[in-house]
């Protein structure tokens, strides 16, 4: 088959590629950078601008579109700036996508070309149902408020917008994702280097997480069902901050004894702090499940242990 993955030189996005690759799928990745391909079936092109279609005989030869594109939402204290970075590296992409695939579904139809229009998967995240310590969030869920939440919907809205001329969506909410060699782990791992390890805030504050190969299954696992909207991928066992830092510190064989006070957390990180850090949301993958979908990391000790080689 033949797939389109934004993003595809993120943290996600390259180990993506790879497994796509390897089950012998032609692959393109749009890039900021001229790449040189070290295969025949994995392709670089110029990622649009602002108002630019995807090329009609590149969206003509797929089969499937993965868009993982976006700036690290973690990466940047949240200043206006950033934000309009975080939002537009989002939905101006997606945008994009959707034209393209509203002129293949045009092109197609002045040249009399009777083809299927390619099916897209779409990123989001947990972030939409905004932060509760007591609720329990599934893909039936509302969409709460704040930043992200806000941010999650609009790009979601422009993703459903293709399936007015005909595409199956799927909306991948994701959770916090784990896995070697970088990712949120690169940062929370350094203080445990150091012996100062430990808790932000009070610790009570759920963490909603998937490893990067479960994340990478569900995709293909979405792809095999063919599924259309949201699906929550998260591992199905969230925890509570503490138990989380507290399972850090025992794979890397550190303790996790120091604490950041939440308005210290405030004081560095601004408005990204209540949202990304002090707070968090309980999501099940209630849809996976349901289709039965089978988790290679339900715990995260376990998952934790694969990632470091414990």
């Amino acid at each position: 088959m033949n797939f389109l993955v934004t993003g595809g030189t993120g943290f996600v996005g390259k180990a993506l590629v790879t497994r796509l690759l390897e089950e012998g799928h032609q692959v393109w990745v749009p890039t900021r950078r001229r790449e040189e391909s070290r295969t025949a079936s994995l392709h670089y092109l110029a990622i649009p601008r602002e108002g630019e279609l995807l090329p009609v005989s590149t969206m003509r030869a797929l089969d499937g579109i993965i868009n993982l594109a976006g700036e690290n939402i973690a990466g940047k204290r949240w200043s206006p700036e950033v934000k309009r970075e975080l939002r537009q590296s989002r939905i101006t992409m997606t945008r994009s996508i959707v034209e393209s695939l509203r002129e293949l579904e045009k092109q197609n139809s002045l040249e009399g070309i009777m083809k299927k229009q390619p099916f897209l998967l779409s990123a989001s995240a947990v972030g939409y149902y905004g932060t509760s310590r007591a609720h329990v969030f599934t893909e039936d869920s509302k969409v709460g408020k704040g930043f992200l939440a806000h941010l999650c919907q609009d790009w979601e809205r422009e993703a459903l917008v293709a399936r007015d001329f005909g595409v199956k969506v799927a909306l991948l909410r994701f959770g916090l994702v784990l896995g070697p060699h970088g990712g949120v782990l690169k940062k929370m791992d350094l203080p445990f280097q150091f012996g100062a390890g430990g808790i932000i805030g009070d610790g009570e504050q759920w963490i909603s997480w998937i490893h990067r190969d479960d994340l990478i299954k569900s995709i293909f696992f979405i792809m095999e069902k063919e599924l259309e909207g949201p699906l929550n991928i998260v591992s199905p066992q969230p925890l509570l901050m503490r138990d989380f830092m507290k399972g850090l510190g025992k794979v890397l064989g550190r303790p996790a004894w120091t604490k950041l006070p939440s308005p210290m957390a405030r004081l560095f990180f601004g408005e990204m702090a209540e949202e990304l850090l002090l707070e968090g949301q309980q999501v099940m993958p209630s849809r996976l499940q349901e289709k039965g979908y089978t988790f290679i990391y339900r715990d995260i000790e376990e998952a934790l242990r694969a990632i470091y080689n414990k």
